[in-house]
């Protein structure tokens, strides 16, 4: 994160940063010690047989949890600010949308990688990777990209929920109510399609067309897909560890088969395997430094004093699942578990 520190800076902006990014290591070490007390909470509660492997790893897990706590508190503070109607308040919807779907989905990660559900646990991190990058793109988009991401969602929905009542069923609406939906997902239609382009506000990721590098035979975006928005993100080398998520544990496990372990002699079916550390814990920390860099330092368009609270508990949150990354590398080095 040292690249946000511009030599062009104000002197006042440099010194909010020396703060934010001075100060954010003491708080990560206040969400440290409050992930240490939920551990410890509820390891006392659950004596499973995954909580037996899974000690093998509590210096990972103690930070993990630890950063689920911080996500959690930040999406409330984030909320609070959130009511505030301003040039900048479509951001700040979609990335409290975006910061509550990667906080949900890192708690389903921790769940099912303690458990040791290895392709689903995989398929949520690719989920996490696609929030971190949209968040990565609509931070840095700015309002008009907000709205399209915000508008995409609300058209993409009413268009499903349409398909799906056109076959026979008993909950369907009236069809006026229908017909109103349908009209507001047109106006929303002609409101984002760009004149002259040639792609649908109806297509995946359309909403981020604007942002798409251009075609040289015509000079029209290129039609937006994950692989580009990884680009535009600066999140491209992470392409081989999607596919190897996508395609690594799915096969002949319906992704719900259990790892099989032995711990001091005995055959245990649960927890984490060494290398599902490595291709599935470790890239969601890394992924949530991505994500929480992107959520809250673009939450608020200035330094004032909520901007300044908010780019520090980022800051804080990216140094604290930094500290994670390296708690589990530690120990996927040094590991003796047999498989």
């Amino acid at each position: 994160m040292q690249q946000l520190f511009d030599p062009d800076d104000a002197p006042e902006l440099r010194r909010e940063k020396a703060f934010i990014f001075g100060t954010a290591p003491k708080l990560a070490g206040d969400f440290l010690r409050a992930g240490r007390e939920t551990r410890m909470s509820r390891a006392s509660k659950d004596a499973s047989v995954a909580e037996d492997i899974a000690h093998v790893w509590a210096r990972g897990w103690t930070v993990l949890d630890a950063v689920i706590n911080a996500m959690e508190q930040s999406s409330a503070l984030m909320f609070t600010r959130s009511e505030v109607l301003d040039d900048h308040a479509d951001v700040r919807e979609a990335l409290l949308l975006l910061q509550s779907a990667t906080t949900l989905t890192l708690r389903e990660i921790s769940e099912l990688l303690r458990a040791g559900y290895l392709s689903g646990a995989a398929a949520r991190w690719r989920a996490l990777h696609e929030t971190a990058v949209t968040a990565v793109v609509v931070a840095e988009g700015g309002p008009s990209i907000a709205r399209r991401y915000i508008d995409h969602g609300v058209t993409t929905q009413l268009l499903r929920l349409e398909a799906f009542y056109q076959q026979p069923h008993p909950d369907a609406p009236p069809a006026a109510e229908r017909a109103e939906r349908m009209q507001l997902v047109a106006d929303l239609i002609a409101k984002h399609t760009i004149p002259g382009e040639t792609v649908s506000f109806r297509r995946p990721y359309a909403w981020a067309t604007p942002v798409m590098p251009a075609r040289a035979k015509d000079g029209k975006h290129l039609e937006p897909n994950f692989t580009r928005l990884e680009a535009v993100a600066g999140q491209i080398d992470m392409r081989l560890l999607v596919q190897h998520g996508a395609h690594g544990h799915v096969h002949n496990d319906a992704g719900a088969v259990r790892t099989a372990v032995l711990k001091d002699g005995n055959l245990l079916l649960a927890g984490p395997r060494s290398d599902e550390v490595q291709t599935v814990a470790i890239p969601a920390l890394r992924t949530i430094v991505v994500a929480a860099a992107a959520t809250h330092l673009g939450f608020e368009p200035q330094l004032d004093e909520f901007g300044r609270l908010i780019s520090l508990t980022g800051a804080a949150i990216a140094d604290l699942a930094a500290t994670g990354v390296q708690a589990f590398e530690s120990v996927h080095r040094s590991s003796q578990m047999l498989f």
